[in-house]
């Protein structure tokens, strides 16, 4: 085959190509490296250590978003014409600690609102979940449980999902002091699983009797939940405000000049047939929105009123 030919399998859709027959995480890489070579760009220096670095936190790490994990480094380090490696961090805290070293992160509202208090953030894009830029908390427990209101949770066991968890915390906790319940004076336990799966986990088993986690609304009626695959009857006590979504930041190492070049990127990932679900299998979501940082003031409200 002549160069002709080879350059026109190379603009061919990638949709009407025949599967590769390789290994899936052989395969996702060479899927994302033929996208990015389309919105390549040249840069005339490498970046001090070798490569730049998108940080996540726990939500994108784990080996299950592995191979989606390096198969978007691919992609962005075609874009950008530089090493991009996506590192992954086991808590929020340690992610916050790293950024002054990173280029990108995927920053929750709430670590957002810290981490724009510590250091200069410049915001790439929103995360598009289905419903726009916003979603919310519940308090939810199992309906063949006793509890039929936040006003029965007298000496309830509360299972949390991190301080910094703005659906799985932060929001549902303030739903419940709005609703004139004082989780401290009420609450007989309060325990933090780190994810809304073990959250979910641990209400279904009765390890404590309600739990806090995200879903998704349409209008006031719940569209989505994480209990969806609980195994166990669930119902929401209460739902929390609307809150902002998670936001992909840049960092002083990265200069704002290249938004254009990353939403580009993403946007060519998520045009594809595919995009969507690789998106939703790192991200949890189906796209980008452009965002800003006064969205965030919530947040930060919502973080006094918790704290007080």
């Amino acid at each position: 085959m002549g160069p002709a030919a080879n350059e026109s399998a190379v603009r061919a859709p990638l949709a009407n190509r025949t599967p590769f027959a390789e290994s899936p995480a052989k395969r996702d890489r060479n899927v994302f490296f033929l996208l990015a070579r389309r919105g390549r760009r040249r840069v005339s220096s490498t970046p001090v250590g070798g490569s730049r670095i998108f940080a996540t936190g726990p939500s994108g790490s784990g080996e299950s978003t592995e191979r989606i994990r390096d198969a978007l480094g691919w992609l962005l380090t075609g874009a950008l014409g530089e090493p991009v490696e996506l590192r992954a961090y086991a808590t929020y805290e340690a992610l916050l600690d790293a950024l002054p070293e990173v280029d990108l992160a995927w920053l929750p509202p709430a670590v957002y609102v810290r981490a724009r208090s510590r250091q200069p953030l410049w915001t790439l894009a929103a995360l598009d979940r289905g419903e726009g830029l916003t979603y919310r908390g519940a308090i939810f427990v199992r309906s063949d449980g006793p509890f039929a209101g936040v006003g029965h949770l007298d000496g309830a066991r509360m299972g949390w999902v991190a301080p910094e968890s703005a659906s799985g915390h932060l929001f549902p906790r303030l739903a419940l002091l709005e609703a004139g319940v004082r989780p401290s004076e009420v609450l007989a336990d309060e325990r933090y699983y780190g994810s809304h799966e073990a959250v979910v986990r641990a209400v279904a088993e009765g390890e404590v009797d309600a739990g806090a986690c995200y879903v998704h609304t349409q209008g006031d009626r719940l569209r989505a939940a994480a209990w969806a695959k609980a195994g166990a009857p669930m119902q929401a006590l209460v739902l929390s405000r609307p809150i902002p979504a998670d936001v992909i930041v840049g960092t002083a190492k990265l200069a704002p000049s290249f938004a254009p070049t990353l939403l580009g990127a993403f946007t060519a990932l998520a045009e594809r047939s595919d995009g969507p679900a690789l998106l939703e299998s790192l991200f949890g979501a189906s796209g980008l929105r452009p965002t800003s940082a006064t969205r965030y003031d919530v947040v930060r409200e919502a973080l006094a009123s918790v704290l007080a």
